[in-house]
């Protein structure tokens, strides 16, 4: 490896363990120093292993930090704990707005709609009970049709009887 990478890995290694802290199940310490001629391959594995912890292919990566038994896992929050739970507190307070503006606005639709519910019953209420006047009036002009049909056959027929006395006088 080059010079570069001996430079960068470690870098790159300290920021990806800042984010992996931001997991519940990120171990709190700090990361084990690495010596050796395989240093810059220790670093490598380390922030290929840190990118798996972050991507949730690896659930452990114990072996990273120096062990600190004493320390309990939520006593010292890090400041950049303190700035996510801020960020999320932060969405958590957007969404909870948002949310109450969506519930108000369906309450609000939902009093339209009981009122609009109530206006069509009174509605059908209303039509129900002038169905019986309204079937009585059609009756009513279907017997005055009948009735008028029935004269109309007996006008044509004294129509016809008076044309053929006609012409039995001619």
């Amino acid at each position: 490896m080059s010079d570069n990478n001996d430079s960068t890995l470690p870098q790159y290694r300290q920021d990806l363990s800042r984010r992996a802290r931001l997991c519940e199940n990120c171990p709190i310490g700090s990361l084990k120093e690495r010596r050796g001629a395989n240093r810059s391959k220790k670093y490598a594995e380390d922030c290929y292993l840190l990118q798996q912890f972050l991507d949730g292919n690896v659930t452990n990566v114990d072996d990273l930090y120096r062990s600190q038994h004493a320390m309990i896992v939520h006593s010292q929050p890090t400041p950049a704990r303190n700035q996510t739970q801020d960020r999320n507190m932060i969405d958590l307070k957007e969404t909870v707005a948002f949310l109450k503006a969506e519930f108000t606005l369906l309450k609000s639709n939902m009093c339209k709609v009981n009122e609009n519910m109530v206006t069509l019953h009174n509605d059908l209420h209303t039509v129900k009970s002038e169905l019986p006047s309204c079937s009585n009036i059609i009756s009513k002009h279907l017997d005055l049709s009948n009735s008028n049909s029935h004269n109309l056959v007996l006008s044509n027929g004294i129509l016809a009887i008076s044309r053929t006395l006609m012409k039995l006088e001619k």
